[in-house]
């Protein structure tokens, strides 16, 4: 890939392509909010995009085309280079981004749950917004506090964070969260309005202090309950694949 990756950007030179505007626009001490408002005008992240998928699949189809369309290229697979007998093991890798001012490249594993997908597209989005490539395993959605201060760690906190508002905007949650009589009861409704998982919407609300965090904490073990339980009955996934986002 990262041989592809370089092809593709001396073609892109030899064509006198000039540099993505957008690549390294911010740094890790940029406003969380402007970063995720910059990704979603820049893709076309918004209540239409949202709206014109009748799945996860679609609007995995409708941002990898609006990526390609800013000249980001993204790719899914879900096996090692061309061995079709080695799967890409979730737990292990969920994506990387390689940030190049010309041709930036991200690779999504297709073998993870439709919603981290979209989650870690974003996510890798956000790597390249800060001009730092890397690599997305199975982590949570806010690193432990507790986690070693490194550079590793802050950057995969804040490309997580920026993933999270771009895909979940604060004052639209909290618009549409206010329009509903009982919203906790109709969490995967929410979810699928913004194509996400119940976790994510969970962890959004309890950010913007729509939920308590006793509340927040109950309701999270029900959804890992409910996923543990499908996982267990073969008809949806692994449980490690959609715990996540």
């Amino acid at each position: 890939t990262k041989r592809k990756q370089e092809w593709y950007r001396e073609y892109l030179n030899g064509q006198g392509v000039k540099p993505l505007a957008f690549i390294g626009k911010f740094t890790l001490d940029s406003n969380i909010l402007e970063v995720a408002s910059d990704i979603s005008r820049v893709i076309g992240i918004n209540n239409d995009l949202r709206q014109q998928a009748k799945n996860h699949a679609e609007f995995i189809r409708l941002l990898t085309k609006a990526c390609e369309q800013e000249g980001i290229t993204l790719l899914r697979t879900g096996i090692v280079g061309n061995n079709t007998r080695r799967p890409l093991n979730v737990r292990e890798f969920r994506g990387f981004a390689i940030s190049d001012l010309i041709a930036p490249l991200i690779l999504i594993n297709s073998k993870d749950a439709p919603a981290a997908q979209i989650f870690t597209i974003i996510h890798e989005l956000a790597h390249l917004w800060i001009n730092k490539s890397g690599i997305s395993n199975l982590s949570s959605l806010y690193e432990n506090s507790t986690a070693p201060n490194t550079e590793f760690s802050s950057v995969e906190i804040f490309c997580n964070q920026v993933a999270a508002e771009t895909l979940v905007p604060k004052d639209e949650l909290a618009t549409y969260w206010n329009r509903l009589e009982t919203p906790t009861d109709q969490l995967q409704t929410i979810a699928r309005r913004f194509w996400v998982s119940t976790i994510v919407i969970l962890r959004r609300a309890l950010d913007n202090q729509l939920i308590t965090k006793k509340r927040f904490f109950e309701l999270y073990e029900l959804e890992i309950s409910k996923q543990t339980n499908v996982s267990k009955q073969g008809s949806g996934g692994d449980f490690y694949n959609t715990s996540w986002v």
